[in-house]
């Protein structure tokens, strides 16, 4: 997936490189979509890569001030899938994948992890993941924010009504890394959202589509068990998702600005040759 062409005059006018975002996707039935077109209506060039076929993870994304190479990336998302954090027997590529997210938030690079991808953050940061205790969540689902400064919190609190997310999960974050910052929660699930420095972890889909959510529901035996299991059918999850797609779609575009902006900030920093923000005692 190539992006930009909505932002890319404006890149052109002032000079500027356009910002350029790597998207790990681990399925095909687990694409940016919603996300991915943010991104690119926002000027970003928007590069997908899939480990799952074969191909190759850089060990770090290479922006490192002017000058840099044309591959280089300003900002990382991590998206959601099937596999566990630590299922590395079925997904040999996971290792790969928090080594970069690990990269990522030690330098400073803007990140944000999708599900799956926030559990990955977790685990390369020192966190630790596993089921859900108070089991899997599905469809639309109400967030509550922490009292605490946050870009992310502060782009979803200019929404009028709730704020709401789309789950499909049954992993979780059970414990955050040394120096994350807990950002909401849900009222099944304790850690919705955490910020690591400039890495974010979300264990919501702000990507998703009412047709990826009846494409996860209906993904096999596994995932129709779990709706009956909670007395769900596939309608009962995929309707509110889909009434609510314009609220989705500000969604996506919110977590896509606020990605863009500290891609933007971490660039100026380091073509000034300033610190970087670190792991340690980052909120």
């Amino acid at each position: 997936m190539r992006g930009g062409a909505a932002g890319a005059p404006a890149a052109e006018r002032s000079g500027e490189e356009p910002l350029r975002v790597l998207v790990v996707q681990h399925e095909d039935v687990c694409p940016p979509a919603l996300l991915g077109e943010a991104l690119s209506a926002q000027g970003a060039v928007v590069d997908v890569v899939r480990p799952d076929l074969g191909q190759p993870l850089p060990a770090s994304l290479g922006r490192r001030g002017p000058g840099v190479r044309a591959g280089g990336h300003d900002a990382l998302v991590v998206l959601g899938g099937t596999a566990a954090a630590d299922d590395d027997a079925r997904w040999p590529w996971l290792p790969a994948v928090r080594a970069l997210l690990a990269a990522c938030a030690g330098d400073g690079t803007p990140v944000l992890g999708v599900c799956l991808g926030a559990q990955l953050l977790a685990a390369a940061t020192g966190g630790r993941t596993g089921r859900a205790p108070l089991g899997p969540e599905h469809g639309l689902v109400p967030l509550v924010a922490e009292p605490v400064a946050d870009p992310l919190l502060a782009a979803a609190a200019e929404e009028d009504g709730p704020w709401r997310a789309v789950q499909s999960h049954g992993d979780a974050v059970l414990e955050l890394p040394p120096g994350a910052t807990l950002l909401a929660a849900s009222a099944s699930c304790e850690v919705q959202v955490f910020r690591l420095a400039r890495a974010w972890g979300v264990q919501y889909h702000p990507e998703a589509t009412a047709e990826m959510v009846t494409a996860w529901c209906d993904a096999g035996d596994d995932a129709r068990r779990e709706l009956a299991d909670a007395g769900l059918a596939v309608q009962d999850v995929v309707a509110p998702v889909a009434a609510a797609a314009p609220e989705l779609a500000r969604g996506a575009d919110r977590h896509a600005r606020v990605l863009l902006e500290q891609a933007r900030a971490a660039r100026r920093e380091r073509g000034a040759g300033s610190a970087l923000p670190t792991t340690a005692g980052a909120r």
